[in-house]
């Protein structure tokens, strides 16, 4: 899935710093229509958490700062059942679970501890207002716009990204879209949900390149959740990133619980640069679905969480009926950036937490 037309055309200056086998594209996916039309360590001295997240960890409301750290208390989310790394992780981070993987930076945040979506900002995500994903393909002129009114936090501490339903085929409709506000070389990217039952969707998160920055690159690494295939399973995708999307390595993995009727992690975990070799590894929970070596990305991209449909019949399907709505619990993404590629100055990796 692809970001909308007419993103921000400035690179945003970084909120966060740490001081605080290959195919050509799947019929079925409009990523390559959209471009079309729009010219598209592990030490034993590190110092421990008080937390040890694992694959099926969940989040807490804090964000890596810039030099004068400004962290909210940890607060444990409702629907998960781990405890959660210290405040003070101005040194960033190193993934125990994961290949001792380092990333700098960091953006956790449990829903039950935001009020309003205008707490965004401070949190390091970003509301799309544009165009989600491509134009259907069959018509050429449906597609689907980012609304903020189909974002909210529900009383139960819950974020909603909703595709209302009702909607007709033959022109503009409305969906949400989520993005970090930090672009990102490498991460591991988790997002809690719990996935609509209503077909006629796609339920994602994602990265994608910066286009801005680069106009001709085509970076994108999905987890996706379609109308086409919500019964057969998650579909995982990487993209040729030195293509228009003309190529791309994918599978469809069934679910190993079933995802609409309880909350699940849903983790990309793109290593650092210098992990040899350097793979996309998609898990849910704690199970490791697929590892991928083709089209990893390697220029900077934003984090994505959105639900949309364009009514494409072999791809989201839809548009839905009744109202879709994509309930997230809590995201966990840890990541580096150019400006922050690694370790942060006056920090050595013992400093580090270990998470």
């Amino acid at each position: 899935m692809s970001p909308a037309t007419g993103k921000d055309t400035a690179i945003p200056t970084p909120r966060f710093s740490a001081n605080a086998g290959p195919s050509e594209a799947p019929a079925y996916d409009s990523h390559y229509g959209k471009r079309a039309l729009k010219r598209k360590t592990n030490s034993s001295t590190l110092r421990p958490s008080s937390a040890t997240p694992s694959p099926t960890s969940t989040i807490t409301s804090t964000t890596s700062t810039s030099s004068t750290s400004s962290t909210s208390a940890p607060v444990t989310s409702t629907t998960a059942s781990s405890s959660v790394p210290p405040s003070d992780c101005s040194c960033g981070y190193v993934l125990t679970a994961y290949e001792n993987a380092y990333y700098p930076l960091s953006i956790l945040v449990d829903f039950s501890s935001v009020s309003s979506i205008d707490e965004f900002p401070g949190l390091g995500l970003k509301i799309s207002t544009s165009r989600i994903g491509g134009v259907n393909a069959d018509d050429r002129v449906t597609a689907c716009y980012s609304d903020p009114a189909n974002v909210r936090i529900t009383q139960g501490g819950v974020l909603e990204l909703v595709v209302p339903g009702g909607q007709q085929k033959g022109g503009a409709i409305t969906g949400a879209e989520i993005t970090s506000i930090d672009t990102m070389l490498s991460g591991h990217l988790t997002m809690t949900a719990q996935i609509s039952a209503e077909h006629g969707t796609c339920q994602a998160q994602f990265t994608y390149i910066d286009e801005a920055g680069y106009p001709l690159a085509g970076d994108e690494q999905d987890i996706e959740m379609l109308g086409q295939t919500l019964d057969e399973g998650i579909v995982l995708t990487n993209w040729n990133p030195e293509t228009y999307h003309t190529q791309s390595e994918g599978t469809v993995i069934p679910f190993p619980s079933p995802p609409t009727t309880s909350f699940h992690n849903y983790t990309i975990f793109w290593p650092p640069a210098s992990s040899s070799p350097r793979l996309t590894s998609y898990y849910f929970d704690s199970q490791l679905l697929h590892t991928m070596s083709s089209y990893v990305s390697v220029h900077p991209s934003r984090a994505y969480m959105n639900h949309w449909t364009n009514g494409q019949a072999s791809f989201t399907q839809g548009p839905p009926v009744g109202d879709a709505v994509l309930q997230v619990a809590a995201v966990a993404w840890y990541y580096s950036t150019q400006q922050v590629p690694g370790l942060p100055i006056g920090c050595t990796m013992e400093q580090a937490c270990v998470v």
